[in-house]
This record gives structure tokens, sequence and C-alpha cells, in this order.
């Protein structure tokens, strides 16, 4: 009998991790079994428990009337959203055994994925991102036998890229051409520029760019052709000086960035419009074609203030580097140290580290936030719990 597996889509719809949590946990589920259903809104989590667990109730029997199964495991994605967000996802958790156990049903498994350290009472399995546990929350994770049993710790990242998606954006036409530029060039860095996000908590300015630009030259001098793109919250300014220091050193350039149109944020009205517009006409999205160009030999220079550098390249097994220097507020602690925990343990470069220029130094291979999404909670709690018990 196939699983039946609800994913809640959290609070922050708009959320781009939500969105990468939920096509991980779909590609993983091995069932076609897969629904996602709303969770009541937080306020009335506060204000009528009652209500909000009927709510709850009544999300996900709307959302899986289709499948005509019972969910025999739910997933909580953590966004670190809220100040108590791990306190209501383990209240959820247990609204939703009340639900089974009032509908007299086998009580279902509760995953929370990606989440702060919290010491959860009615969640069967934790998927702790690293980043988000202090050195003294991490330390105690490891010495506790029992929490151990019932969590993992990782990532915390969802990985949406793969190499055969990346491939196939190689082959379409109009990118197989642009590609034909890189065909000669057996070394190549990609540098992605950062951005600006959630009213300046992440900075990323043409100081950045500068040093970004200096760090190209010595890729350049080291034989690598250079490509620089931005992205949708690259700032105007930043992407005017990168197209034009890559249009003086014979580096390539590609853009992300809205062309006249949308917010004024994610806007482009720079002074290259026309040659941007010309590039997009011709091209479209280089990214995941870019991408699939460097596995042999490639780097990925990504910035710490964007968790590309993990969930894309790491995803596809690159060598990566990430620029450590952009500001962020204190809110954004946790860039810094997902940062500094993957060039201490060595599964990034960093930005300065001139063994990247050596193919013969290997980085260590990075534990897969996907691996313990949903699969090691199938591997260590099927027998355990019978979930295929009919």
């Amino acid at each position: 009998m196939k699983l039946c597996i609800g994913i809640a889509r959290g609070w922050a719809t708009q959320d781009g991790r939500l969105k990468n949590w939920v096509e991980v946990l779909q590609s993983q589920a091995l069932t076609e079994r897969v629904f996602e259903f709303d969770i009541p809104d937080y306020k009335l989590l506060n204000g009528n428990e009652v209500r909000f667990c009927q709510q709850l109730s009544e999300n996900i029997e709307t959302s899986a009337k289709e499948l005509k199964a019972t969910p025999k495991i739910f997933v909580l994605p953590y966004q670190n959203l809220l100040m108590d967000e791990a306190e209501c996802l383990d209240k959820i958790a247990y609204f939703l055994k009340k639900i089974y156990k009032e509908k007299r049903c086998k009580e279902p498994l509760v995953q929370v994925v990606g989440s702060a350290f919290y010491l959860y009472k009615n969640v069967d399995f934790v998927d702790y991102a690293q980043y988000l546990l202090t050195e003294e929350e991490e330390n105690q994770w490891k010495q506790d036998k029992v929490l151990k049993e019932k969590s993992e710790l990782s990532v915390g990242i969802p990985f949406r890229l793969n190499e055969e998606m990346c491939l196939q954006a190689a082959e379409q036409p109009e990118q197989a051409i642009e590609l034909e530029k890189l065909q000669a060039y057996p070394k190549k860095v990609l540098f992605m520029l950062g951005g600006v996000q959630d009213n300046y908590q992440i900075k990323f300015d043409v100081a950045d760019a500068l040093r970004l630009s200096d760090r190209a030259l010595d890729f350049a001098m080291s034989g690598f052709k250079v490509i620089f793109m931005n992205q949708p919250t690259t700032p105007t300014d930043v992407t005017d000086f990168i197209f034009d220091f890559c249009r003086r050193n014979g580096m390539l350039f590609y853009n992300r960035k809205n062309l006249m149109t949308g917010e004024p944020a994610l806007r482009y009205d720079g002074k290259f419009a026309h040659e941007l517009m010309l590039q997009q006409q011709k091209s479209g999205d280089m990214y995941p074609a870019i991408l699939s160009t460097l596995k042999q030999n490639g780097v990925y220079v990504g910035t710490m203030g964007d968790f590309a550098y993990i969930s894309d390249a790491l995803a596809l097994k690159l060598r990566t580097m990430v620029y450590e220097g952009n500001n962020l507020s204190g809110k954004r602690y946790y860039c810094k140290r997902l940062a500094d925990i993957c060039v201490q343990k060595q599964y990034v470069f960093g930005f300065y580290d001139d063994k990247v220029f050596d193919s013969n130094v290997k980085l260590k291979a990075f534990p897969s936030a996907n691996k313990s999404i949903l699969k090691l909670l199938i591997d260590k709690k099927f027998q355990k719990f019978k979930i295929f018990t009919k």
C-alpha cells in the first residue's frame, strides 16, 4: 500500500524555501499520494485553539479528498518566521494526533524539517538545520542519545535543482547556441552577485561587487573563463558596474533581473537596458544551463546572504566558494553561521583560499538536507510504526 503524505504550506506561503521543501518532499516521497494543506491563521492559534483545530481538520480533509486516502505522515516546514514558531509547530503536531484520535484512526507520524533547536514533545522526527543552532545547542544535541534517535542534524536547506534539469536547460536551442562560447574553455568560474533583501537585512553593494571583480581577475590569471550573473534583488548600480567590468575584461555577463517591469526594487532601469534586453530576447535565463557547464573543472562563487551556493551548487556537486564580506543585520546571524560551518568543515572554499585553483584539492561531501527530510524518517520509523499496515 502506498503512503499518503500531507505537507503543510506554513504561514509564509510566499517563502521560496517552502516551495523548495514541497518539491523535494514530493520527489522523495516515492508515492503520488502527496498533498499540500494550509495551516490556519497564526492569530487563531493564539486566540481560539478549538476553532484552530477544527479549521486544521477541515483543511486537511478538503486537500486530501481527491486522493481518497488518509495521510499517515505529516510534514511541517520550519520557516524561521516567528519567535515561538517551534512551539507552535509542536502544538500543531498535537492537534494532528488529536484529530486522528477523535476519528479513531491510527496516530500519524509528524516530522518537522529545517528546524531551530527545540525539544519537541509531539513530533516524531525532527530535521534540525545546523546553521540555526548555536554551538551550545549543537553540543547538547550531540550528547543527548535519546534526542539523536528521533532527529537529524543537516544543512537544513532543500535542494531543488539537479543535474538532469540543468542538462535539459542546456539543450534548449537558444541556450545551446549561447553555451557554444564556453566550449573552448576547459576551466570556468561563475560569480553570482548578491542582492538586497528584507529592507536591507541583507546588503550587497558596489563595494562588494568590487571585491568580487578583483577576485575574478585572480581566476582569469589562473586560466578560468569568468562568468558573472546577477539576480532579481541585485541593485541596478551593481549590475551596471559588473556589466561594464565584464565588457572591459573579456568576461561574460548574464542578467536575471527584471527589465523595466515589476516592483521598483526588482526592476532594472540602468544604463545598459538595451544590451540586456537584446540578451534576454536571445537567450533568456541562462542560470541552469551555465551550471551544467561547471561539472568539469568549474567553480561556483556565491555570497553569504544567498543560500544558492548550498542549495544549487552543492546539489550538483560543484566546487564552491563563498564570499563572506557582505553586510547582514543581526536578524540574519544564521547566514554567517552557515557560511562559517561550510568553510570550517571544508564543504566550500573561503573567498580568499587559493587552494580553489588546485583541482587536486578536494572538498568534503556536504550532508544533503534531502537525505534526512523524508527518506531517513521512512528508513528509521517504518518498522516501528508499521506504516504499511492496512
